[in-house]
């Protein structure tokens, strides 16, 4: 009797365990390689809408701008990936962060003067 129910519980634990390692399987095979797949490299990527999706892709010394749904890929622009570069804006310097522990001891000492005045 009981070596019915062992039989069903290991049954039931190698049915799990296969379908845990098929989905994966299935998962990896779908999704396909991402990112950098030997000379295309996705530079970004901005989404539009459901299933709707605007992407910058690298191919050797150009940038292609596409359009991407669903059902379809449509190429929007060809650009020098020279060009695209230099386009890109430079990143702004952040604002100074205030020694909070120094300006805190000057505050309550009253020595404190807003930088800013």
């Amino acid at each position: 009797m009981w070596w019915e129910y062992l039989k069903t519980v290991f049954l039931i634990v190698v049915i799990i365990a296969a379908a845990y390692y098929v989905t994966k399987f299935v998962a990896a095979k779908a999704a396909g390689p991402r990112g950098r797949t030997g000379d295309i490299r996705v530079r970004s990527s901005a989404p539009l809408g459901r299933d709707r999706q605007l992407v910058v892709a690298e191919v050797g010394g150009y940038a292609y701008i596409l359009g991407v749904t669903a059902q379809h890929v449509e190429l929007i622009d060809k650009v020098n990936k020279a060009e695209l570069d230099d386009a890109r804006p430079e990143e702004e310097t952040p604002t100074p962060v205030s020694d909070f522990k120094r300006e805190f001891l000057e505050r309550l000492k009253g020595t404190y003067r807003d930088p800013r005045r």
